[in-house]
């Protein structure tokens, strides 16, 4: 919950500064059955963004899980409990109740764009604008380090200049300081792309 809840905090702190010439561009990978997307889109309509905002895509290697995404219909197990939190004031706005699944409102379905990728394809997304902020949680810890190096080369080449990346806890040693800075909050595991020295 960490994380969404610095995704939110920081999309807040921009828009009390100066108005945003271009929506927000985000990628989730790999996406899965698109959990993490539409959490994403239901984090930043319920900070107060409209629609048009923001932009999300989805991407996953696994054309399966994709088109699992993509028809947004879930089990109750889908949708995350803690202690003093539940996830029910989200199912009755953005859920609509069928035959023992959670079928997603066409709206929230239509804020996030499905395709398949490989993260360490080194062409992967080159041709695309880049993001301002990437989820890319828990698959580093499964490549081999030089799998692991192309891909966080291609999430560099991916984010702009002090755009948020946010990882999974076991994924925080690989993240090269020199090129990242850690957010303030520690528990969201995000870290922010350093701006570009301007040359001498």
């Amino acid at each position: 919950p960490e994380s969404f809840d610095y995704l939110r905090q920081h999309v807040l702190s921009a828009a009390s500064g100066q108005p945003r010439k271009h929506c927000w561009r985000i990628l989730s990978l790999p996406c899965s059955t698109g959990e993490e997307p539409y959490s994403i889109a239901i984090t930043l309509l319920e900070a107060g963004l409209p629609a048009h905002a923001f932009h999300i895509e989805g991407v996953d290697i696994s054309t399966r899980a994709l088109a699992s995404a993509q028809r947004g219909r879930f089990t109750r197990y889908s949708f995350r409990t803690s202690p003093g939190y539940s996830p029910d004031q989200y199912i009755q706005r953005y859920f609509k109740r069928r035959q023992g699944q959670y079928h997603m409102v066409e709206p929230l379905r239509q804020q996030v764009q499905f395709h398949r990728g490989n993260l360490i394809d080194p062409q992967y997304l080159r041709a695309h604008q880049p993001y301002d902020i990437i989820f890319c949680r828990n698959v580093l810890i499964y490549l081999h380090q030089t799998a692991r190096d192309r891909a966080l080369k291609t999430l560099d080449h991916l984010l702009v200049p002090q755009g948020l990346l946010f990882v999974g806890f076991a994924e925080t040693g690989q993240i090269d300081r020199q090129r990242f800075s850690p957010v303030s909050s520690p528990q969201a595991f995000a870290y922010q792309k350093r701006a570009a020295e301007n040359p001498i």
